[in-house]
């Protein structure tokens, strides 16, 4: 993961972020647990901006708000999250990972009042 970030570095794309999707198969639940732990680690050891992607992560919408908040808990640059006005008729891998846009709008207004509480390294 990180070293095929480097790889990229190396070949001349400066613009590389880590996206954490889960750390390993879960049997809770889950699609991939989502460790947001990784995330102040990555900020600490690494160069680039690290953003995370709860519905891959999680695998199931009930369960994306918590996995976001954790992760802005956590420090993290950004977010990327499956939004479809009707997830069971969108095109993805998943329709169950996918919320709705009035889902989106009460996220970004949980995140954001999280934000100021972040982590910040150093």
């Amino acid at each position: 993961f990180i070293a095929a970030a480097e790889y990229l570095v190396a070949a001349g794309n400066p613009d590389v972020m880590l996206c954490p999707r889960g750390t390993t198969p879960a049997l809770d639940g889950y699609r991939n647990h989502p460790d947001e732990s990784i995330t102040p680690l990555l900020k600490n050891r690494t160069w680039a901006p690290v953003v995370v992607d709860p519905s891959h992560s999680v695998g199931h919408s009930d369960y994306v708000l918590a996995c976001a908040l954790s992760a802005v808990a956590y420090g993290a640059d950004g977010l990327c999250i499956e939004s479809h006005v009707d997830p069971q008729r969108g095109i993805g891998d998943d329709p169950k990972q996918a919320i709705t846009p009035e889902k989106m709008r009460e996220l970004i207004k949980a995140c954001r009042a999280a934000f100021p509480n972040r982590y910040r390294p150093g």
